[in-house]
């Protein structure tokens, strides 16, 4: 058995969310640059493409991803550096 400070643990679980956060910022970067437009722009447009264009199909579900997950790894970058977390077996 190993022995970690919660400390340790803290600036560990802050690197990897923080990494992962960097991640879908980039890939929702990618398609505003890809599209030109914000996500709402683009969502609000999906009826006036084709509706047999499988990549806008696929790049719209992987940006509404992208913006969740954003969400959801701000929201644990905030809690853990808060010290809002639980250790548990």
């Amino acid at each position: 058995m190993i022995q970690i400070k919660q400390e340790e643990l803290q600036k560990a679980l802050l690197l990897y969310y923080n990494q992962q956060l960097h991640e879908v910022l980039e890939e929702a970067f990618r398609m505003e640059q890809k599209y030109g437009i914000s996500f709402e722009l683009f969502e609000a447009k999906l009826d006036e493409f084709e509706s047999d264009e499988f990549e806008i199909e696929d790049d719209y579900i992987d940006w509404k991803a992208a913006r969740g997950f954003a969400k959801t790894y701000d929201k644990y970058i905030k809690h853990i550096e808060d010290g809002f977390f639980e250790i548990i077996e």
